[in-house]
């Protein structure tokens, strides 16, 4: 069926292209305002043809002229090669935008020392004994900078209650000991907020939600439930909605005198760009370019009101690359996820990291040590599982996949609900070494994996594997799990210049076995062996 992509809800982009046998249709849009658009996809003939349009919602107060000036330009280009020339193409434009230029000054001014240091992050849930400690005890091991990104700290039940988040949950000192023996270690430390959602089932909403809502056209409030066990309705906010602007830039301050490193602002990267009808908001009704602008003005009232406190949001979009220093992203663990089904005939690819060189930095997966997600014990116990099966056993592959892809797409290293029991039980011995050689291997060669260009990454001779890989996120329901098969070549790779003009060829053997390929590039050819479970870098230039 049709394929439709919104731009910074769904997409972080404004380009696309349909690629086969090397020969492709490059489409863009080059918008530095970030209006409300779409790009729609559709195969015709038996996929013998395609269909590409690309939508633009009018203002309301608009919509009946019979004339309309649209207020960028688009693009549509054959080429010649895969997804990194259609990159390229995007990277001529994109690079020199205010977003990409902004966010190069940041970094090299060293705004961004701090995150630019970490070799790896942990994605925790719970109290300072679950989240923490598992993290320092790494740490010591590790012997590198690490980051704990730490969600169920709040005093609520996840996905319910926002904008409210105090006390934290086990009170406001002990938390903040916990945070300060984090930071004495060298762990940057921030904590969960929603930076874009109210609990509409909660007291809190009858203070600013409704006026700060996004109304569809049908005069409701645009709300979804994802919470499965605590069904409540949570409203996405307009950017413009002046009561949760307020209540979040308070919020901010407030995580900042907890003595915190960082806030991540949920949401915001992969959602914020939706037609708002609602009538007590000064922007026009319809289409336009006020969500963007509006969420820019959060994210800038935060910033004055917490200066050199370091923000972070879901999700690679590229509006918000000059205000925001890193993002979480989850597309390593496409198949436990499920968001994309290719059936075999496609695959997840860096597209960000191969046009923006130098933006904010990218962390960030699903991948789960023993594949089990965590359960907030403020949910109802209705909720839980009775039974778990072994599932390293059955997907012994999966935690591997997720990592290497985390090193050879050049995001910083990520995993997610670590607890002590996996540092400690020698059955999960592998996944923990493999761990720590990423971040170690990643640490090492930051000049090109963080600070560097990626450079085209030619072909890969390597077999290819099939792996078996569990399909379940946090509100999965016992049963509802699906175990599926994705074909991935046996080692991974990708190419990097440093800004000396330094290339650098990374592999990973994601493997059980010893693996030779070879690899081959414009100007030359490299034959490598790798052993089981093992990253590896060779010169190039």
């Amino acid at each position: 069926g049709p394929f439709t992509s919104r731009y910074l809800a769904g997409g972080g982009m404004q380009c696309c292209a349909c690629i086969r046998a090397g020969r492709g249709l490059y489409f863009d849009t080059r918008d530095p305002d970030g209006y409300i658009k779409d790009a729609r996809f559709e195969l015709l003939d038996g996929g013998t043809g395609i269909r590409y349009s690309g939508g633009h919602p009018l203002p309301r107060e608009t919509a009946a002229r019979t004339g309309y000036d649209l207020p960028y330009s688009a693009t549509v280009r054959p080429f010649a090669g895969g997804w990194f020339e259609a990159a390229a193409i995007y990277r001529e434009w994109a690079g020199q935008q205010r977003w990409a230029v902004e966010s190069a000054r940041r970094t090299a001014s060293g705004a961004r020392r701090e995150i630019d240091d970490i070799a790896l992050w942990v994605w925790n849930r719970g109290t300072a004994a679950e989240a923490a400690e598992p993290v320092a005890a790494l740490q010591k091991d590790l012997g590198l900078p690490m980051a704990i990104d730490w969600y169920w700290w709040h005093n609520q039940p996840y996905d319910t209650a926002y904008p409210r988040y105090f006390p934290p949950r086990e009170g406001r000192a002990p938390f903040m000991r916990a945070v300060a023996r984090l930071r004495e270690q060298g762990i940057f430390t921030q904590v969960y907020t929603n930076g874009m959602l109210w609990d509409m089932d909660d007291p809190g909403w009858a203070d600013g939600g409704e006026a700060s809502a996004i109304m569809n056209a049908d005069g409701s409030v645009k709300n979804h439930v994802f919470n499965a066990y605590i069904p409540h309705r949570l409203a996405f906010m307009c950017g413009t909605g002046e009561p949760f602007r307020a209540k979040m830039t308070a919020v901010a301050g407030e995580v900042r005198s907890l003595g915190l490193s960082g806030l991540y602002l949920d949401v915001i990267g992969c959602a914020c760009n939706t037609e708002c009808h609602n009538p007590a908001h000064a922007h026009p009704a319809g289409g336009g370019r006020y969500q963007v602008q509006g969420f820019r003005g959060l994210i800038t009232a935060i910033a004055a009101r917490c200066p050199g406190f370091p923000l972070s949001t879901e999700s690679c979009a590229e509006m918000f690359l000059d205000l925001l220093d890193a993002a979480i992203m989850l597309e390593p663990s496409a198949e436990r996820l499920g968001w994309w089904d290719f059936r075999g005939h496609g695959e997840v690819v860096p597209l960000f990291r191969a046009i923006y060189a130098d933006g904010f930095r990218l962390f960030g997966n699903y991948a789960i040590i023993d594949g089990v997600p965590p359960f907030d014990p403020l949910w109802p116990d209705s909720g839980r599982r009775a039974t778990e099966r072994d599932w390293q056993a059955l997907c012994p592959d999966q935690f591997f996949v997720e990592i290497a892809r985390n090193v050879v797409w050049g995001l910083q290293p990520t995993v997610a609900c670590l607890r002590n029991g996996h540092l400690q039980n020698p059955k999960y011995a592998r996944e923990v070494e493999f761990l720590k050689q990423a971040a170690r291997f990643y640490h090492a060669r930051r000049e090109f994996l963080l600070r560097g260009r990626m450079a085209p990454p030619g072909e890969l001779e390597t077999p290819t594997l099939t792996v078996t890989c569990l399909r379940r996120m946090i509100f999965t329901r016992e049963g509802e799990e699906r175990l599926i098969e994705s074909r991935l070549p046996a080692v991974l790779h990708s190419v990097w210049e440093a800004r000396d003009g330094r290339r650098l060829l990374v592999l990973a053997n994601i493997s059980t076995v010893r693996q030779a390929c070879r690899w081959s590039g414009r100007d030359r050819q490299v034959s490598a062996t790798l052993e089981p479970r093992q990253f590896a870098a060779v010169a190039l230039s």
